[in-house]
């Protein structure tokens, strides 16, 4: 197998921020390389590796892997996923996330199928990626600045033609919910943002103006046409682009899988309020699409305060609506918008929340505890108020940012109600009604996570009884 006529770039970008050593590698082996699947086993391969045992994630010597698959960049549909591989802060153990957007091809057009970003900068710095061209350059003029503000920046500093990963002030305070945004695009989970700012990264900008070889063209125009009339025959795909990732919502609450105040319940009395035909018919103006994908999941909402968002998924609708006691489109809008614009993970921020209303219904925090915020069940003002905390990570929130695990052993006794596994906080389906999820959410190597030993079949296609525990493994 030839990997440069295979989908690979077949070079391995290794920047050390410490000594300012910029080298490259080939792949591994064809052998090792036919063992990995795409991406994903490409990043876990380099972590296991090159992490060495014992150390702390935000210690200098902790990888951040970029990591892209040999369809990334091709014509395949939904082939522009980024990955990132790195130990998390959060969990202390193995964590990747993934993200959309534009980034994830330009990196493979620039001629990377990874980079391994170890080290830690004494300034802070920005990675710059001009196809084979690769610098180090100063980022002080970015330090401090939120999202928004760093891509404009880097938009307006670039031009045209280069995409740009970056983090907020969450990320530079290493807060184990800090996230890596691609314009409005985020590797949320897992903290990677913290490991980012740990090296004082504040961005990596990349343009690349290469191709993506395939090994067999007519081979491969053949399995583009099936898996593209595939797409639009599926009554799924349909959904999807007209709902978004939130058309699942209202059968999730109807079933009883919708995790509801902290997951006291599987169901929300205003789940109708949130769906995604709800936000269709009121708050959503337009789709989006990501690089090659045809599905066009992603929308964008009407202005609010001003301001727009792209989303909110079924994820962030329920972290930090359904999760909330929140039924209120406009409300959930505002935090999502809080998350983007700071770095944050919604999934964690919205557990955060959750869970600090319920240690306020129970009586182990107090106003005095939230600098005089009262967080009850559905107070829009009150959760907005605790996630800009967060993501400004002023006050409580320097203590709130580093996840409901950590909160827990601040309040002995509601570690019965911190809902995470392994220290990352619980997705958007209960698992009271879906045994096989709750297997997976206890087996996932990066926590509780929704990509991850995720067989949705018992829930979405009747494959198995989600009440019932055994055959569950045979599910995955």
């Amino acid at each position: 197998m030839n990997l440069r006529n295979s989908g690979y770039c077949d070079c391995i970008l290794r920047v050390d921020l410490s000594t300012g050593a910029i080298t490259r590698e080939p792949l591994p082996s064809e052998e090792v390389m036919r063992l990995l699947l795409g991406g994903k086993g490409l990043g876990a391969y380099l972590l296991y590796r090159d992490l060495p045992a014992g150390i702390d994630p935000l210690s200098p010597a902790n990888p951040l892997i970029l990591n892209v698959g040999p369809m990334t960049g091709t014509t395949a549909p939904t082939a522009g996923r980024l990955g990132s591989t790195t130990k998390s802060p959060a969990t202390g153990t193995y964590s990747d996330a993934y993200c959309g957007g534009y980034f994830g091809q330009t990196m493979k057009y620039a001629g990377y199928d990874a980079i391994v970003v170890t080290g830690a900068s004494a300034e802070p710095v920005m990675l710059v990626l001009d196809n084979d061209k690769v610098e180090i350059r100063p980022a002080r003029h970015l330090w401090g600045t939120t999202i928004t503000q760093a891509t404009e920046r880097v938009r307006e500093d670039f031009g045209p033609g280069w995409e740009s990963l970056v983090i907020g002030p969450p990320g530079e305070h290493c807060t184990n919910i800090a996230s890596i945004f691609n314009d409005t695009r985020a590797l949320a989970r897992g903290g990677v943002g913290a490991v980012m700012g740990s090296k004082n990264l504040k961005a990596i900008v990349a343009r690349g103006t290469g191709k993506v070889q395939v090994a067999d063209r007519k081979k491969y125009d053949r399995a583009l046409q099936l898996a593209s009339r595939a797409i639009r025959m599926s009554s799924a795909v349909t959904r999807m682009t007209a709902d978004g990732t939130a058309n699942i919502l209202e059968f999730v609450n109807v079933v009883g899988a919708l995790p509801t105040r902290n997951f006291q319940a599987g169901q929300f009395e205003q789940a109708e309020e949130i769906s995604g035909t709800a936000f269709s018919e009121k708050s959503w103006v337009k789709k989006y699409a990501c690089f090659g994908c045809p599905i066009a999941c992603s929308k964008i909402t009407k202005p609010v305060d001003g301001k727009v968002l792209e989303g909110p998924e079924y994820e962030t609708i329920f972290a930090v609506g359904s999760n909330c006691a929140i039924g209120d489109q406009d409300a959930i809008i505002r935090i999502s918008l809080a998350c983007d614009e700071y770095g944050i993970d919604t999934i964690s921020a919205g557990g955060i929340v959750g869970f600090v209303m319920e240690l306020f219904e129970k009586g182990y925090v107090t106003a005095a505890d939230l600098e005089g915020i009262e967080p009850r069940w559905g107070d829009c003002r009150a959760a907005l108020a605790l996630t800009e905390k967060m993501a400004r990570v002023e006050g409580c929130g320097e203590w709130l940012s580093q996840g409901v695990a950590a909160i827990a052993k601040r309040y002995p006794g509601s570690e019965a109600f911190a809902m995470h596994a392994k220290g990352l906080e619980m997705p958007a389906y209960h698992p009271n009604a879906a045994k096989g999820m709750a297997l997976g959410y206890a087996i996932s190597e990066r926590g509780a996570c929704h990509l991850r030993g995720a067989p949705l079949g018992e829930l979405f296609s009747g494959s198995a009884d989600p009440l019932v525990i055994e055959g569950k493994p045979h599910l995955f």
